[in-house]
């Protein structure tokens, strides 16, 4: 009986180890290389709303910039190990509550920058637009737009940016049933008021859209969220064609499996997008009981066609209801990263919206179904000792596939300094390995 007693409690300790350790992340964590803010914040800039990477340049926005918050998106580039703030892009006319920097894209040449500015319901102008910066040729300085993007009939254009790898071919997300296509005229970027493409859906639902364009600028995957039920749907559209032009009905319906929202809870499938072409990938905050998920789906050999996922990313392990995992998505070669603003209470039973950055790469053969992520993005814990609160980690994420720079966004952080009155923000910039 001693032997058996004895043989039970190392058993026990065996299992209770193994069980321990399963609780433990097995991926690696990257911390920081550097980080971001603005020397000019009007205190509640929001700075971090969204960014963009392209090379040894970064642009971040700050939505809430300005006595009236009329946003502005800032510039930095690259000298030697550090980042240097060179110019801030606001708007000729300095609507109040345009918020400029809502979102935005940057070519991979660094030379363009679009920040959206969807002008939200507070302001009673709801049609929206698009700044297109050009760099001068001295180099990013201070400076208003080059053109100013407009769609008719549109509402609240500019929800979400995607470029095209050659910077040509600009998608366009809007508060309306459709989505938006500008292709750059031979002269270059002007003003204009009319999309060249428009794409819309059988839905014709009243939809949040959130389109992603592929690097060569022939596929658009496209998120459309009800605004009132936080339900979602994707879709895949293709260039007809040389050109995008005209009004274009989508090649595919891409669709989850199984709904596992709580009642009351619409899925939020498709606020994050995707896409290089061969492989999309969309996150919807709301499954899995409010934990989130994400959605790999590659292309059949014969094509885009309706279909569900080829594989499931579930919420790590460290995920709890609510912690909107799923949001945003991004993908670099075989990397998808997906953003997770976790729900974190401190010892001071203070809750707040931390988050993390969670890297997923694609097995040699093929996406298959996991919860174990290889790497994860946090801020270094130095860093955010000297800080008072990091908040909204990830609402902005953006990688450059060819230097491996990721940025990622933290507008509602405060940092020692600043008057703990509105939401600051700080970016966080960190090189892949």
């Amino acid at each position: 009986m001693k032997i058996c007693s004895v043989r039970c409690i190392v058993m026990l300790a065996i299992l209770s180890a193994l069980c321990a350790a399963s609780d433990q992340p097995a991926y690696r964590t990257i911390n920081q290389s550097a980080y971001l803010k603005i020397s000019n914040n009007s205190g509640d800039s929001f700075f971090g709303t969204s960014v963009a990477v392209a090379g040894d340049v970064i642009v971040v926005g700050a939505e809430n910039q300005g006595t009236d918050r009329q946003g502005a998106a800032f510039v930095f580039t690259k000298s030697g190990n550090s980042w240097k703030q060179v110019a801030e892009l606001v708007a000729s006319d300095r609507l109040a509550q345009e918020f400029v920097g809502y979102s935005l894209a940057i070519t991979s040449d660094g030379n363009t920058i679009f920040a959206g500015a969807p002008e939200l319901p507070s302001t009673k102008q709801t049609a929206g637009s698009v700044y297109v910066f050009v760099k001068p040729a001295g180099g990013w300085t201070n400076m208003t737009e080059t053109a100013k993007l407009t769609a008719a009939h549109s509402s609240f254009l500019g929800t979400a940016l995607s470029v095209s790898g050659d910077g040509t071919t600009l998608a366009v997300g809007s508060g309306g049933t459709s989505a938006h296509v500008f292709v750059e005229p031979t002269g270059g970027w002007a003003n204009t008021t009319e999309a060249t493409a428009t794409l819309t859906d059988s839905q014709q639902g009243a939809a949040w859209r959130y389109p992603a364009i592929s690097g060569d600028g022939s596929t658009i995957a496209d998120g459309a969220v009800d605004g009132k039920t936080q339900n979602g749907l994707a879709f895949v559209y293709l260039r007809p064609g040389s050109q995008w032009q005209g009004t274009v009905q989508p090649t595919a319906d891409l669709t989850p499996s199984v709904i596992s929202s709580p009642p009351g809870y619409g899925d939020d499938f498709g606020a994050g997008i995707a896409t290089d072409g061969n492989i999309v990938a969309i996150g919807a905050t709301n499954q899995n009981n409010l934990q989130g998920e994400a959605y790999i789906y590659v292309k059949p050999t014969s094509g885009w066609t309706n279909m569900t996922e080829t594989a499931t990313i579930a919420a790590p392990q460290v995920a709890a209801p609510s912690d909107f995992f799923g949001w945003p998505v991004v993908i670099s070669g075989t990397a998808v990263l997906v953003g997770y603003e976790a729900a974190i209470t401190d010892e001071n039973g203070t809750q707040d919206l931390s988050g993390e950055v969670f890297g997923y790469v694609e097995p040699k053969g093929g996406w298959v179904n996991t919860n174990i992520p290889n790497f994860s993005l946090l801020p270094n814990p130095t860093l955010k000792s000297n800080l008072v609160q990091v908040f909204l980690f990830c609402n902005g994420l953006a990688i450059d596939g060819n230097t491996n720079t990721v940025v990622v966004g933290a507008p509602g952080t405060w940092y020692k300094g600043q008057p703990q009155q509105g939401f600051p923000g700080l970016g966080f910039v960190f090189n892949l390995p």
